[in-house]
């Protein structure tokens, strides 16, 4: 994408769920994306342009730590809980489509 220094930078995503709702700090920056949430979640994943140059795909790992219940309602056990989304962000980044793993109903703005 030709522009991509332009989606670079620090984001606050505002998260709800069946459990409630949070807030994310992400950095996005060089094909990287990292972060946490007040619960002590850890977010670390990449980015590419998408090849029709209409936004960005990702994947990110999603940590959590023990004890915890995610917005979505899932307890996180007494281990933790980690697992892999997918996602587009569109190069407004007015929202996000989120694709899989379906552990229920949660929206990012």
């Amino acid at each position: 994408m030709e522009n991509e220094s332009l989606f670079e930078g620090f984001y606050l995503a505002y998260t709800t769920g069946l459990q409630g709702n949070g807030v994310i700090m992400l950095m996005v920056m060089g094909g990287k994306i990292i972060g946490s949430d007040v619960m002590g979640v850890l977010f670390d994943g990449n980015y590419t342009p998408t090849q029709d140059g209409r936004g960005f795909d990702a994947t990110i790992k999603i940590t959590a730590p023990a004890g915890q219940t995610l917005i979505q309602g899932v307890p996180t056990g007494p281990s933790g809980l980690s697992y892999e989304v997918k996602a587009f962000f569109p190069p407004d980044l007015a929202r996000l489509i989120h694709r899989g793993p379906d552990f229920g109903l949660a929206s990012v703005v």
